[in-house]
């Protein structure tokens, strides 16, 4: 038997051929968002652009969140520097307040992972 034999068997032996099943249910993370109508619209246009600026500025509170920044305190207009992609996030429905502010919340689950750089995803949740 080479040594070239036995390093493979070995390396086959340590990567088994099927993704190891996830045995813990997914943490799901959440963050929210609120946008304002800009001024000078009215109607649909500014419940749309609102809920745009809505659902931006909850993907990036989700980014920030997952990325560890401290929570920030109510009142303060600190900023945490966040940058980065997500994927399998899913909005929930809007909440139209009264004043024509949006506010949305966003869901991403984190799934442990199977292999070295792989996720699992449930169906319905889009690529991850």
């Amino acid at each position: 038997m080479s040594l070239l034999s036995v390093c493979l068997s070995s390396c086959v032996a340590l990567w088994p051929a099927q993704p190891v099943a996830a045995t813990t249910p997914p943490v799901v993370v959440r963050a929210s968002g609120i946008g304002r109508p800009p001024p000078g619209k009215s109607g649909a246009q500014a419940r749309l652009l609102a809920r745009r600026a809505a659902e931006v500025a909850a993907l990036r509170n989700l980014l920030v969140r997952l990325q560890g920044w401290p929570a920030r305190k109510p009142g303060r207009a600190a900023i945490a520097p966040a940058q980065g992609s997500l994927r399998g996030y899913r909005f929930l429905p809007p909440k139209y307040l009264p004043d024509g502010s949006v506010q949305v919340t966003v869901e991403l689950p984190v799934f442990p992972a199977t292999r070295i750089g792989s996720t699992t995803c449930p169906r319905g949740w889009g690529p991850c």
